[in-house]
């Protein structure tokens, strides 16, 4: 077989083109109508835990970035997170709130309740959310070692009853001395974060 078999009198240049071309509006197509929304979450260098009244912790702070990597608009419907201790217990925690930093203060303030975040196709969105264990008596021993977070986050969906569509993984170290900090029974009358320096992140 030939090449002109094929393509008859068309020259291979035009060939080329045309298959080019046609390469070109399929792709087109496929990211304009087709491509669903595809949201990752980017957290910072640093999670905040919260320590409670009198010790413990069964908050944390989160800050991050969605970007949506496709055309259409992504929405957020809902956010979790497991927390995976050193003994490998996961310990599932959803968001509570948005809050924002008081200006010219290291201090937040809750901002709203969760609601369905939208980020339009190929922009960012900045996310500060705080976490809280789902069960009230549920929360990690803090004990020193390392961590695995795991955001969970269901896009464009129906319902929670559908499979979560975003998730990223991250770790963070806890020391000796945080977790005695974490830990320690303390006549306070304020919750304290600590920040942890997240270690590495993984998709």
């Amino acid at each position: 077989m030939c090449f002109s078999q094929f393509f008859g009198d068309t020259s291979l240049f035009d060939a080329i083109i045309a298959a080019v071309a046609l390469l070109t509006g399929l792709y087109t197509l496929y990211k304009n109508f087709i491509e669903r929304a595809k949201l990752s979450a980017y957290p910072g260098d640093r999670l905040g835990l919260v320590i409670s009244v009198g010790g413990g912790c069964k908050t944390m702070h989160l800050r991050a970035n969605l970007v949506n990597h496709a055309v259409k608009t992504g929405t957020l419907h809902r956010l979790e997170a497991g927390v995976t201790d050193p003994q490998g217990t996961t310990h599932r925690y959803h968001w509570r709130l948005f809050f924002e930093y008081l200006p010219g203060a290291q201090k937040v303030q809750p901002r709203s309740a969760p609601h369905p975040l939208s980020v339009a196709g190929k922009t960012s969105q900045l996310l500060m959310a705080e976490f809280e264990t789902a069960i009230a008596t549920q929360s990690p021993s803090w004990l020193p070692g390392r961590y695995t977070v795991e955001l969970i986050g269901w896009v464009n969906r129906k319902n929670r009853n559908q499979s979560a569509n975003l998730r990223q993984k991250f770790h963070f170290d806890l020391t000796e001395a945080l977790s005695q900090l974490i830990t320690q029974q303390r006549p306070t009358q304020q919750a304290q974060v600590v920040e942890v320096p997240i270690s590495e992140w993984s998709i």
